[in-house]
Protein backbone atom coordinates (compact mmCIF):
# COMPACT_ATOMS: atom_id res chain seq x y z
CA UNK A 1 0.00 0.00 0.00
CA UNK A 2 1.24 3.51 -0.92
CA UNK A 3 0.62 6.41 1.03
CA UNK A 4 -0.19 9.41 -1.53
CA UNK A 5 0.76 12.53 0.01
CA UNK A 6 -0.49 16.08 -0.89
CA UNK A 7 1.13 19.11 -0.84
CA UNK A 8 -0.46 19.92 2.59
CA UNK A 9 1.69 16.90 4.56
CA UNK A 10 4.94 17.96 2.83
CA UNK A 11 4.46 21.57 4.13
CA UNK A 12 3.13 20.52 7.59
CA UNK A 13 6.25 17.83 8.25
CA UNK A 14 8.71 20.71 6.54
CA UNK A 15 6.86 22.95 9.50
CA UNK A 16 7.14 20.33 12.38
CA UNK A 17 3.82 20.17 12.56
CA UNK A 18 3.01 16.28 11.38
CA UNK A 19 5.69 13.89 12.45
CA UNK A 20 6.79 11.62 9.74
CA UNK A 21 7.56 8.77 11.62
CA UNK A 22 3.73 8.26 12.36
CA UNK A 23 3.58 6.77 8.78
CA UNK A 24 6.05 3.67 8.99
CA UNK A 25 3.69 1.42 9.93
CA UNK A 26 2.16 1.68 6.82
CA UNK A 27 3.32 -0.26 3.46
CA UNK A 28 5.32 0.98 1.04
CA UNK A 29 5.23 4.24 2.84
CA UNK A 30 4.31 8.21 1.93
CA UNK A 31 5.00 8.99 -1.77
CA UNK A 32 4.98 12.59 -3.44
CA UNK A 33 3.15 13.18 -6.50
CA UNK A 34 4.63 15.49 -9.37
CA UNK A 35 1.48 17.58 -8.77
CA UNK A 36 3.08 18.52 -5.52
CA UNK A 37 6.28 19.56 -6.83
CA UNK A 38 4.20 21.73 -9.54
CA UNK A 39 2.73 23.15 -6.74
CA UNK A 40 5.56 23.38 -4.54
CA UNK A 41 7.41 24.94 -7.54
CA UNK A 42 4.89 27.51 -9.10
CA UNK A 43 4.63 29.37 -5.68
CA UNK A 44 8.10 30.09 -4.70
CA UNK A 45 8.90 33.70 -4.37
CA UNK A 46 11.47 35.39 -2.07
CA UNK A 47 9.18 35.32 0.36
CA UNK A 48 8.02 31.77 0.24
CA UNK A 49 11.21 30.38 -0.50
CA UNK A 50 12.03 28.94 2.90
CA UNK A 51 8.60 27.22 3.70
CA UNK A 52 8.96 25.75 0.53
CA UNK A 53 12.22 24.50 0.58
CA UNK A 54 11.62 22.77 3.96
CA UNK A 55 8.56 21.01 1.97
CA UNK A 56 10.82 19.47 -1.17
CA UNK A 57 13.45 18.61 1.91
CA UNK A 58 11.06 16.43 3.61
CA UNK A 59 10.03 15.16 0.55
CA UNK A 60 13.90 14.42 -0.09
CA UNK A 61 14.15 12.96 3.64
CA UNK A 62 10.84 11.16 4.09
CA UNK A 63 9.38 9.91 0.51
CA UNK A 64 9.80 6.80 -0.66
CA UNK A 65 9.40 7.89 -4.24
CA UNK A 66 7.58 10.09 -6.38
CA UNK A 67 4.39 8.80 -8.74
CA UNK A 68 4.50 8.99 -12.10
CA UNK A 69 2.26 11.83 -13.58
CA UNK A 70 -1.40 11.87 -13.54
CA UNK A 71 -1.62 11.29 -17.09
CA UNK A 72 0.75 8.94 -16.95
CA UNK A 73 -1.72 7.03 -14.80
CA UNK A 74 -4.84 7.69 -16.70
CA UNK A 75 -3.50 6.10 -19.61
CA UNK A 76 -2.49 3.01 -17.89
CA UNK A 77 -5.68 3.14 -16.33
CA UNK A 78 -7.61 3.26 -20.21
CA UNK A 79 -4.83 0.52 -21.07
CA UNK A 80 -3.44 3.09 -23.81
CA UNK A 81 0.22 3.05 -24.44
CA UNK A 82 1.96 6.75 -24.64
CA UNK A 83 5.40 8.05 -25.73
CA UNK A 84 5.67 9.87 -22.38
CA UNK A 85 9.39 10.91 -21.85
CA UNK A 86 10.16 9.65 -18.45
CA UNK A 87 10.78 12.47 -16.06
CA UNK A 88 12.87 12.65 -12.76
CA UNK A 89 10.26 14.35 -10.57
CA UNK A 90 12.61 13.97 -7.31
CA UNK A 91 15.57 15.90 -9.07
CA UNK A 92 13.07 18.83 -9.02
CA UNK A 93 12.43 18.43 -5.63
CA UNK A 94 16.31 17.90 -5.10
CA UNK A 95 16.98 20.92 -6.91
CA UNK A 96 14.45 23.16 -4.63
CA UNK A 97 15.87 21.43 -1.56
CA UNK A 98 19.42 22.50 -2.31
CA UNK A 99 18.74 26.08 -3.54
CA UNK A 100 19.68 29.04 -1.58
CA UNK A 101 17.94 31.92 -3.22
CA UNK A 102 15.11 31.49 -6.20
CA UNK A 103 17.69 33.60 -8.60
CA UNK A 104 20.00 30.31 -7.91
CA UNK A 105 16.83 27.99 -8.84
CA UNK A 106 16.09 29.91 -12.12
CA UNK A 107 19.81 29.65 -13.30
CA UNK A 108 20.91 26.21 -11.80
CA UNK A 109 21.70 24.46 -8.83
CA UNK A 110 24.95 22.57 -8.67
CA UNK A 111 24.90 18.86 -7.07
CA UNK A 112 28.88 18.48 -6.70
CA UNK A 113 28.39 14.96 -5.04
CA UNK A 114 26.47 13.86 -8.55
CA UNK A 115 28.39 16.37 -10.76
CA UNK A 116 24.92 17.86 -12.41
CA UNK A 117 23.06 21.06 -12.33
CA UNK A 118 19.62 21.00 -11.47
CA UNK A 119 17.05 23.42 -12.54
CA UNK A 120 13.51 24.66 -12.23
CA UNK A 121 11.99 27.26 -14.14
CA UNK A 122 10.05 29.33 -11.66
CA UNK A 123 8.70 31.67 -13.46
CA UNK A 124 7.39 28.77 -16.47
CA UNK A 125 6.06 26.62 -13.75
CA UNK A 126 4.09 29.74 -12.32
CA UNK A 127 2.63 30.41 -15.71
CA UNK A 128 1.77 26.21 -16.15
CA UNK A 129 0.19 26.80 -12.45
CA UNK A 130 -1.99 29.71 -13.78
CA UNK A 131 -3.27 28.07 -16.57
CA UNK A 132 -3.88 24.75 -15.17
CA UNK A 133 -5.03 25.10 -11.71
CA UNK A 134 -7.00 28.10 -12.53
CA UNK A 135 -8.56 26.75 -15.31
CA UNK A 136 -9.52 23.75 -12.86
CA UNK A 137 -11.42 26.20 -10.93
CA UNK A 138 -12.87 28.12 -13.31
CA UNK A 139 -14.77 25.10 -15.00
CA UNK A 140 -16.11 24.39 -11.57
CA UNK A 141 -17.75 28.25 -11.37
CA UNK A 142 -18.92 27.30 -15.30
CA UNK A 143 -20.95 24.56 -14.04
CA UNK A 144 -22.27 25.53 -10.99
CA UNK A 145 -23.20 29.15 -13.18
CA UNK A 146 -25.57 26.64 -14.42
CA UNK A 147 -27.12 25.39 -11.22
CA UNK A 148 -27.13 28.87 -9.20
CA UNK A 149 -27.70 31.98 -11.38
CA UNK A 150 -24.93 34.57 -10.60
CA UNK A 151 -22.46 32.03 -9.44
CA UNK A 152 -19.80 33.36 -11.51
CA UNK A 153 -20.65 37.04 -11.14
CA UNK A 154 -20.84 36.82 -7.27
CA UNK A 155 -17.43 34.71 -7.28
CA UNK A 156 -15.57 37.67 -9.96
CA UNK A 157 -16.42 39.95 -7.00
CA UNK A 158 -15.19 37.24 -4.34
CA UNK A 159 -18.48 37.04 -2.77
CA UNK A 160 -19.97 33.20 -2.50
CA UNK A 161 -23.57 31.96 -3.52
CA UNK A 162 -24.82 29.02 -2.27
CA UNK A 163 -27.58 27.00 -4.47
CA UNK A 164 -31.10 27.35 -3.42
CA UNK A 165 -32.93 25.01 -0.58
CA UNK A 166 -35.20 23.75 -3.09
CA UNK A 167 -32.58 23.08 -5.53
CA UNK A 168 -30.09 21.09 -3.48
CA UNK A 169 -31.78 17.66 -3.66
CA UNK A 170 -32.09 17.75 -7.40
CA UNK A 171 -28.56 18.71 -7.82
CA UNK A 172 -26.95 16.28 -5.25
CA UNK A 173 -28.70 13.79 -7.26
CA UNK A 174 -27.59 14.84 -10.66
CA UNK A 175 -23.90 15.14 -9.38
CA UNK A 176 -24.27 11.50 -8.37
CA UNK A 177 -26.12 9.91 -10.99
CA UNK A 178 -24.53 7.48 -13.27
CA UNK A 179 -24.64 9.76 -16.27
CA UNK A 180 -22.40 12.37 -14.02
CA UNK A 181 -19.83 9.77 -13.56
CA UNK A 182 -20.10 8.24 -16.74
CA UNK A 183 -18.98 12.14 -18.37
CA UNK A 184 -16.18 12.73 -15.72
CA UNK A 185 -14.62 9.28 -16.37
CA UNK A 186 -14.59 10.37 -19.84
CA UNK A 187 -13.00 13.17 -19.44
CA UNK A 188 -10.10 11.26 -17.79
CA UNK A 189 -10.15 9.58 -21.63
CA UNK A 190 -9.82 12.74 -23.22
CA UNK A 191 -7.05 13.75 -21.41
CA UNK A 192 -4.95 10.76 -22.47
CA UNK A 193 -6.19 11.46 -25.99
CA UNK A 194 -4.22 14.74 -25.31
CA UNK A 195 -0.75 12.53 -25.65
CA UNK A 196 -2.44 10.40 -28.46
CA UNK A 197 -5.02 12.04 -30.46
CA UNK A 198 -6.22 9.07 -32.69
CA UNK A 199 -7.48 7.08 -30.06
CA UNK A 200 -10.66 5.67 -30.71
CA UNK A 201 -13.67 6.01 -28.67
CA UNK A 202 -13.56 3.79 -26.15
CA UNK A 203 -16.11 0.36 -25.48
CA UNK A 204 -18.51 0.34 -22.85
CA UNK A 205 -16.81 -2.29 -21.29
CA UNK A 206 -13.66 -0.69 -21.39
CA UNK A 207 -15.52 2.57 -19.50
CA UNK A 208 -17.03 0.75 -16.68
CA UNK A 209 -13.77 -0.96 -16.17
CA UNK A 210 -12.43 2.32 -15.74
CA UNK A 211 -15.28 3.95 -13.89
CA UNK A 212 -13.97 1.43 -11.07
CA UNK A 213 -10.52 1.89 -11.28
CA UNK A 214 -11.45 5.73 -10.91
CA UNK A 215 -14.37 5.57 -8.26
CA UNK A 216 -12.31 7.55 -5.60
CA UNK A 217 -11.21 10.45 -8.19
CA UNK A 218 -14.75 10.66 -9.80
CA UNK A 219 -17.04 10.14 -6.38
CA UNK A 220 -14.59 12.96 -4.81
CA UNK A 221 -14.76 15.03 -8.13
CA UNK A 222 -18.52 14.75 -7.34
CA UNK A 223 -18.63 15.65 -3.83
CA UNK A 224 -16.34 18.85 -4.31
CA UNK A 225 -18.53 20.28 -6.56
CA UNK A 226 -21.49 19.39 -4.55
CA UNK A 227 -20.07 21.05 -1.68
CA UNK A 228 -18.86 24.14 -4.06
CA UNK A 229 -22.74 24.70 -4.20
CA UNK A 230 -23.50 24.43 -0.59
CA UNK A 231 -20.84 25.46 1.45
CA UNK A 232 -17.14 26.57 0.21
CA UNK A 233 -16.09 28.30 -2.37
CA UNK A 234 -13.47 26.66 -4.98
CA UNK A 235 -9.93 27.94 -4.65
CA UNK A 236 -7.33 27.07 -7.11
CA UNK A 237 -5.28 24.92 -5.12
CA UNK A 238 -8.13 22.39 -4.80
CA UNK A 239 -6.75 21.20 -8.23
CA UNK A 240 -3.82 19.38 -7.09
CA UNK A 241 -5.77 17.81 -4.02
CA UNK A 242 -8.37 17.02 -6.38
CA UNK A 243 -6.00 14.68 -8.29
CA UNK A 244 -4.52 13.05 -5.28
CA UNK A 245 -7.07 10.59 -5.47
CA UNK A 246 -6.60 9.66 -9.30
CA UNK A 247 -3.73 7.37 -7.61
CA UNK A 248 -6.14 5.17 -5.10
CA UNK A 249 -5.60 1.77 -6.39
CA UNK A 250 -4.30 -1.26 -5.24
CA UNK A 251 -5.07 -0.64 -1.60
CA UNK A 252 -3.34 2.93 -1.89
CA UNK A 253 -4.62 5.90 0.92
CA UNK A 254 -4.57 9.50 0.47
CA UNK A 255 -2.86 11.09 3.24
CA UNK A 256 -4.06 14.79 3.97
CA UNK A 257 -4.37 17.29 6.51
CA UNK A 258 -6.71 19.96 4.67
CA UNK A 259 -10.19 19.83 6.52
CA UNK A 260 -12.04 20.02 3.39
CA UNK A 261 -10.52 17.35 1.74
CA UNK A 262 -10.43 14.99 4.46
CA UNK A 263 -14.07 15.42 4.89
CA UNK A 264 -14.45 14.72 1.19
CA UNK A 265 -12.34 11.84 1.52
CA UNK A 266 -14.49 10.24 4.43
CA UNK A 267 -17.45 10.83 2.68
CA UNK A 268 -16.55 9.12 -0.71
CA UNK A 269 -13.88 6.86 0.11
CA UNK A 270 -13.36 6.46 4.33
CA UNK A 271 -11.20 3.40 3.96
CA UNK A 272 -8.24 4.81 1.84
CA UNK A 273 -8.24 8.23 4.31
CA UNK A 274 -5.53 8.68 6.49
CA UNK A 275 -6.13 11.76 8.77
CA UNK A 276 -2.05 12.19 10.22
CA UNK A 277 -1.92 13.24 14.05
CA UNK A 278 -0.82 17.06 14.19
CA UNK A 279 1.48 18.09 16.79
Amino acid sequence: MKLIADANVWYDIGNGRIAPEQFGVYGEGLFATPTSLLEVASGINERSFDERKRAAVSVIKYAAGVTEDTETHLAHVWKVRTQSVPISWMDGFKAIALAESVEELENGVADFELRIIRRVGVSVVHEWREKHWNGFQQEIVTALDDWIPGYRNARSEGKYKRIAKDNRSAFKEAMRSREVKATLALATYERVRLAAPSLPNPSKELISEAEGILAPYIDAYSEYVIRCATEMAPQANDFGDCESFIYLQSGNSLVTSDDRWIRIAQAVCPSQIIVPVIN
